[in-house]
């Protein structure tokens, strides 16, 4: 897809901490979404939990 390996998601996370003033950033991650998962552990996002819903393990990571 085009905007993959631009960047983006890196700029976007980046701007986001910048403006967060220092407080973690949290955000669920479906289990299934394995490309996710490793963009945000390259990133430096770690696993804070898990939990069940109907279909889906979500994980709830952090990057502080």
């Amino acid at each position: 897809k085009e905007y993959r390996q631009k960047g983006c998601f890196s700029k976007l996370y980046h701007t986001l901490k910048m403006s967060c003033s220092g407080l973690p950033v949290i955000t669920e991650i479906a289990s299934i979404n394995e490309r996710s998962l490793s963009a945000h552990k390259a990133l430096g996002f770690q696993i804070l939990g898990s939990h069940q819903e109907i279909d889906f393990t979500w994980h709830v990571v952090i990057w502080t």
